[in-house]
């Protein structure tokens, strides 16, 4: 009967570790799909790596480092993770310093480094080299300590230090109590000022606090006591202030053994007195009680209380072969670390060995490979060449195409609209000279010169300002304009003309209304289209300047006649240069069509939209749509 229960014993406890392999892996692969799910939320992931390497997961389980080890082998493979590769891997390295295994910690933080270096990610390697001083601080190796310490401090004017105001001021500690150790105190309290510094500017007074209880360490060791004192006192009463019970008393313990070197026995007793009261109502964690009992021994030692000094150096000598023991487990584990190092590092090179002379076998192959791809290359280049030169040649021809109907237009409203003004002032001036007319007749006919020689000033003007944007490449410069300005001021060179036909121009624009557009440009615009209203709005007619109310980042700028007005068949020819269409104004003013034409281009130049609308013999209406705001 006993050996039927021992063999049932042993199978239910093999069926439990068994079932428990398989929850384990139940859970491993649950929270592996959780990264699956949730990769497009950054914020979310991190925070879940963060969780999974401090196993403070809910499910937690026994096999962490294989879901890491897992995720980061998918980063490295697809590249929707990639982004998560080098948190995953420093992930892996926070949980193997968790776990006291250094030498896999740092190769996983090595790599996470080489990433972040490759990246130009300066926030992530600060913090990489911080993560790493803090470990070999921990664990009393100060080389490498001060090494990631100095590369940590060389990034952090590269930082976002907002972000790292604790983690900056907690490595100018570690860097002041390495110095500290290494008995280089100047060093010491150069550290501990920056700290200090960058604490008080962010008014973090519990560092504040713990940074004068470390620099008063140093003063004291200098034998500056009355420094000491100070720092100190302002330690305890900050720590006192924020609960930091532990590092009040560290700071209490000091401060009494200045009082007691000084024989100030009364203000130590009353010192010893609160201090034994915070150590039975606050301070929890004996092992902070060392410094506390190290100076109540000396306390009653002087005070000739020999059995009370007895009892705590009895204590004082438990606590620090506690402390021996920790600090010989910390160096074996120091070493062991070491040798982990060395090992994988021996492994690694190995393995880049075997990899360098795979990669020589391929080499020999690929070379092959590679010449006949070059040839099949260079003659698929050459093809290409060829049809790229053709394509260019193409492209050519129809540009020059273009350039010789432009000039064609151009030859063709120099002979149409410039001849006849030409001619006829060349024609009258002859008359004059040769006596022909009168001064009287000269004059009366001046009157009908004089809008012949504006017309042809105008065409002139349309003319080489619309050839300059047809054949240069004009480059606009936007900016903030206000419309109020550049319009009065439109209106204001229009004004002679507007007053002989009688015609009253408005502006109902508030002050804010605004384009963003190049200024020139924009002025020439609006002289083209108050130009044309004026030439096609009879005496006594009215225009119109407005905008409608702005939509997002765009406005419209109207402006409205009550002119002659257009057919639909007229509005389509406006802005086509094939047609050259142009009609006289009501007092036979003449124009070549082609400041429309600059308007047009101006206007979609500057990102926005030209639109007409017209009704005949009841008015017009041209609508500008540009941006208000940069693009």
């Amino acid at each position: 009967m006993p050996f039927l229960i021992a063999v049932l014993g042993c199978w239910l406890v093999s069926v439990g570790c068994l079932w428990g392999q398989t929850h384990q892996a139940d859970k491993t692969d649950s929270l592996y799909q959780v990264f699956l799910k949730d990769y497009k939320n950054p914020d979310k992931i991190k925070k879940w790596l963060q969780l999974v390497s401090l196993e403070r997961d809910p499910a937690v389980f026994f096999h962490t480092d294989l879901l890491l080890q897992r995720v980061i082998t998918l980063c490295e493979h697809k590249q929707d993770y990639a982004f998560f590769l080098p948190e995953a891997v420093r992930s892996l390295g926070f949980f193997y310093i968790n776990k006291h295994k250094y030498a896999q910690a740092f190769l996983y933080f090595k790599q996470a480094e080489t990433i972040y270096k490759r990246n130009k990610d300066y926030n992530n390697l600060f913090y990489t080299w911080y993560y790493l001083a803090a470990t070999f601080h921990s664990t009393k190796d100060t080389k490498n300590a001060l090494h990631y310490a100095r590369l940590a401090e060389s990034y952090i004017p590269l930082i976002q230090q907002e972000k790292y105001t604790i983690d900056i001021i907690n490595l100018a500690n570690m860097q002041a109590l390495e110095a500290r150790q290494d008995k280089r105190y100047e060093d010491a309290i150069t550290h501990f000022e920056r700290g200090l510094r960058i604490a008080k500017e962010k008014n973090i007074e519990n560092w504040i606090g713990l940074l004068h209880g470390n620099m008063g360490t140093v003063f004291l060791l200098q034998k500056q006591y009355e420094k000491a004192l100070q720092a100190f006192e302002i330690d305890i009463r900050l720590s006192l202030k924020h609960q930091l019970y532990a590092s009040a008393l560290n700071a209490q313990s000091a401060k009494m053994d200045i009082l007691l070197q000084r024989a100030q026995m009364h203000e130590a007793k009353m010192l010893r007195d609160s201090m034994q009261t915070l150590m039975q109502t606050k301070v929890k964690d004996t092992n902070s009680y060392l410094p506390a009992y190290q100076a109540f021994a000396k306390y009653h030692a002087l005070q000739r209380e020999y059995a009370q000094a007895f009892d705590y150096q009895q204590k004082i000598t438990e606590m620090e072969r506690g402390k021996a023991e920790h600090l010989r487990r910390q160096e074996v584990s120091k070493l062991q670390a070491q040798f982990e190092y060395e090992k994988q590092d021996r492994i690694i090179q190995e393995q880049n060995v075997e990899i360098e002379n795979k990669i020589l076998y391929y080499y020999l192959w690929a070379s092959l490979s590679i010449s006949l791809l070059v040839l099949l290359l260079v003659f698929v280049i050459f093809l290409l060449k060829m049809r790229f030169q053709q394509r260019i040649i193409s492209r050519k021809n129809i540009q020059l195409k273009e350039v010789v109907e432009v000039q064609d237009k151009m030859f063709s409203i120099i002979g149409h609209d410039l001849r006849n003004p030409i001619g006829n002032l060349k024609a009258m001036l002859n008359l004059y000279n040769a006596s022909v007319l009168t001064q009287e007749e000269f004059v009366s006919a001046s009157q009908k010169l004089q809008q012949q020689v504006n017309t042809l000033y105008d065409t002139m003007n349309d003319l080489l300002m619309w050839a300059s944007a047809q054949i240069q490449e004009q480059k606009n410069k936007p900016e903030e304009v206000y419309l109020v300005e550049p319009i009065d001021e439109t209106i204001s060179f229009y004004e002679n003309i507007a007053q002989q036909k009688n015609i009253e121009v408005e502006r109902t624009i508030s002050s804010p209304a605004k384009f963003f557009v190049d200024k020139n440009q924009f002025k020439v615009i609006l002289r083209n289209l108050l130009s044309n209203a004026l030439k096609f709005t009879p005496t006594g007619g009215k225009i119109r300047f407005y905008t409608s109310e702005p939509m997002n980042t765009i406005q419209t700028l109207t402006i409205e006649d009550t002119g002659t007005g257009m057919t639909e068949e007229e509005v389509g020819k406006l802005f086509n240069l094939t047609t050259h269409f142009s009609r006289t104004g009501t007092h036979n003013e003449k124009g070549t069509g082609l400041g429309l034409l600059l308007v047009k281009e101006y206007v979609e130049a500057n990102r926005g939209n030209l639109s007409v609308t017209s009704e005949k013999n009841k008015g017009t209406k041209f609508m500008i749509t540009l941006p208000t705001e940069a693009g």
